[in-house]
């Protein structure tokens, strides 16, 4: 393709509408010169002659005229879409995708997006409900959600939207008939159900109450899953002891369903973030749902 395609369009189009260069200068702050040079080039360029000149008027040639319906159709294109792109970068408007883990889309985003559906109706939300590592960038994603104890360096943009304390769970079924750990290090000679989509899943790490030391037990998950939900269910059934971040749950531990363990010990804390590739020209689309949830978890 020809990098100088539309080069000149724009004077053409200007002087034409002018009715003559020295109106067309006026209008664009170039000198006369500059314009006749400009439609000089473009002529050169095309082959053709667009404009008949006398010393005191202009006319369009048969080819001129053909070339300025076309321009006109061009420009107008171009404005529309500028237009359009302002409308998106001041008015919350068009497909926002996003990407969250399975149980903090359940649980805690999805009051939020009916809620943002109903005040931004311009906005048409896809959201991912995943486990996985998402390439916001290469996947297309406008935002994404992600927890952890400490995120990742990288060229993407974070804000910390919510906290919650990491638990360690277990049915009463499973603690009457296997027995309760006494201390982290007894988790090796239990059932535990381990999340594989999370960094080091085998080691889960606890602080002493009385030395704040670290305590790190490696676990030899008797089930692995990839979704928080699966694991709860399955704690919940009595097929393991797991840990989840306190907001998957509900009203579990206040129904007894799951009982606490190690609950003496120092929590230890997952972050959750909403993570976004650029604050430079953010469309109204992301910064308005960014502030929304950022509003309603504070």
């Amino acid at each position: 393709m020809n990098a100088k395609i539309l080069d000149g369009m724009v004077i053409f189009t200007m002087v034409v509408d002018s009715n003559g260069f020295s109106s067309a200068a006026r209008l664009s702050g170039h000198s006369t010169s500059h314009l006749s040079k400009v439609i000089n080039r473009l002529e050169s360029r095309l082959g053709v002659l667009l404009l008949n000149r006398t010393t005191r008027t202009i006319s369009l040639t048969p080819e001129g005229e053909l070339y300025y319906r076309q321009c006109v159709n061009i420009i107008n294109e171009a404005k529309a879409v500028e237009q359009q792109l302002e409308g998106q970068r001041l008015e919350p408007q068009g497909n926002l995708k996003i990407s969250c883990p399975v149980s903090f889309g359940i649980y805690k985003l999805q009051p939020l997006i009916l809620e943002y559906m109903d005040k931004y109706p311009k906005v048409n939300i896809e959201l991912n409900l995943e486990g996985r590592y998402v390439d916001i960038v290469g996947e297309g994603f406008n935002l994404v959600f992600r927890g952890a104890i400490k995120l990742e360096d990288s060229n993407l943009i974070s804000r910390k939207i919510h906290s919650s304390k990491i638990a360690t769970l277990a049915s009463p079924k499973y603690l009457e008939k296997y027995g309760s750990p006494v201390h982290p290090k007894d988790l090796s000679k239990h059932k535990t159900i381990g999340l594989n989509h999370i960094p080091q899943y085998n080691i889960w790490r606890y602080i002493s109450p009385n030395t704040k030391k670290e305590t790190r037990a490696t676990i030899k998950s008797h089930t692995l899953t990839n979704n928080e939900q699966m694991a709860l269910e399955l704690c919940i059934a009595g097929q393991g002891i797991t840990r989840l971040p306190l907001f998957n749950l509900r009203e579990e531990i206040k129904k007894g369903e799951l009982i606490e363990l190690f609950g003496d010990y120092q929590p230890i804390v997952i972050d959750v973030f909403i993570v976004y590739p650029s604050r430079q020209y953010m469309p109204a689309k992301v910064k308005s749902f960014i502030d929304f949830v950022s509003d309603r978890l504070r």
